[in-house]
């Protein structure tokens, strides 16, 4: 919302459950919709040129219905008020989760398939949302990006969760240490979106788009520059892959038995994602989108949360001309 302010478009328009002051301070128009419910989604489409549908519930543990609800109805549900309203475009932000298949992947490109066995509620409802998206009738023209772990000002999952555990001293090394990971920070993710508006008229429509920094880090050699920049304790203890598989999965049908809400602190997916390579290629993307990654994960943190927003509305700007 803060690019699009900067960049000048007018009738800036967000969904939202709750009131959203920081969002209509930028002079953006909230929409107060639950996007569960088809009339209020079909409502919150009217008058739209473009949507970016970016509502989903992360995360590896919760009611499947929910996420079914949020992640794929939703999706369903603003398609059919785009259709009906004649919205002509709309971009959806999926996740490279939809191709994972439990085991170690690199330079992996759009051609890999749907995960066979999905390993847990968002794999699956993520799955199931892109599947509406390209087969949805007489819709919208329709792509969807892949951004692969957002990290960056105003991340509420990977990062934070990192630092809690390791103020708690709960944060345990998953494997030997060299998987390599591909992140990307939430300045790169937004460039992706931004990328779209000039191209809307070309052909890259109907397709799926891994979007990373393009550079893969060692994933446990990141986390440790990170904590030291933190002043958070260092990781001292490990556990072999396939010991964390085994424990993550065991733990899952424990809480599912005694019928727990609340997250295991481990479960297969979390293990598998955190011991296994899982990179992804972008020359799809830039190719076709135009898309430049900009932020190397090594890159100071503190100055980029200055330059964010200015960085990102500068690269747009190149891109149109």
């Amino acid at each position: 919302m803060e690019a699009l302010v900067q960049l000048g478009f007018e009738n800036v328009a967000a969904t939202a459950r709750r009131a959203a002051p920081e969002l209509e301070s930028l002079g953006v128009e909230v929409v107060r919709a639950d996007l569960t419910d088809p009339e209020s989604a079909r409502t919150a489409t009217k008058g739209r040129d473009l949507i970016f549908h970016t509502a989903a519930k992360a995360g590896v543990w919760g009611s499947e219905s929910v996420y079914h609800e949020i992640n794929v109805l939703a999706t369903r549900y603003l398609l059919q008020g785009s259709a009906a309203h004649g919205v002509p475009y709309f971009v959806h932000t999926s996740s490279p989760s939809v191709t994972f298949q439990g085991e170690s992947s690199v330079g992996e490109t759009e051609l890999a398939p749907y995960g066979r066995e999905p390993y847990n509620a968002y794999c699956a409802t993520k799955i199931q949302a892109e599947r509406e998206v390209f087969g949805f009738p007489e819709g919208p023209r329709a792509l969807a990006l892949r951004p692969h772990l957002i990290y960056g000002p105003g991340d509420p999952h990977l990062l934070p969760r990192v630092f809690e555990a390791a103020e708690q001293n709960r944060l345990v090394r998953v494997g030997d240490g060299l998987n390599r990971v591909d992140v990307t920070h939430i300045s790169d993710v937004v460039a992706s979106h931004l990328a779209v508006i000039p191209r809307l008229e070309q052909d890259i429509w109907g397709e799926s788009y891994f979007i990373t920094s393009g550079k893969p880090i060692r994933l446990w050699s990141w986390l440790s520059h990170i904590l030291h920049w933190k002043g958070l304790p260092p990781i001292r203890r490990s556990v072999p892959l396939t010991v964390a598989a085994k424990l993550g999965a065991l733990l899952e049908r424990i809480y599912r038995w005694r019928r727990w809400e609340q997250e295991p602190p481990l479960t297969e997916f979390s293990a598998l994602q955190l011991g296994c390579d899982h990179t992804y290629s972008i020359e799809k993307a830039r190719r076709l989108l135009g898309y430049n990654p900009q932020v190397d994960p090594y890159a100071p943190f503190l100055q980029q949360l200055e330059e964010d927003v200015e960085w990102t509305t500068r690269t747009f700007n190149e891109i149109l001309s």
